[in-house]
């Protein structure tokens, strides 16, 4: 879901949204969606790049 508010023009060519549908939902409900998911990926790239750092560390 959160990906289809991220990129509603790719998801309404594949036909799986109506762009209209997608600009009538509030601002409101898009930021509750999108945000976890930008954490998420922030912490998981985060933990990548330590796990690397250990790695080339030897730790």
């Amino acid at each position: 879901m959160t990906i289809v508010m991220m990129m509603p023009n790719l998801c309404a060519k594949k036909g799986i949204i109506d762009i209209n549908e997608m600009n009538r939902l509030p601002v409101f409900y898009k930021r509750l969606l999108i945000i976890p998911m930008l954490i998420t990926f922030t912490l998981f790239t985060a933990m990548m790049a330590l796990r690397i750092a250990g790695y080339l560390l030897g730790l």
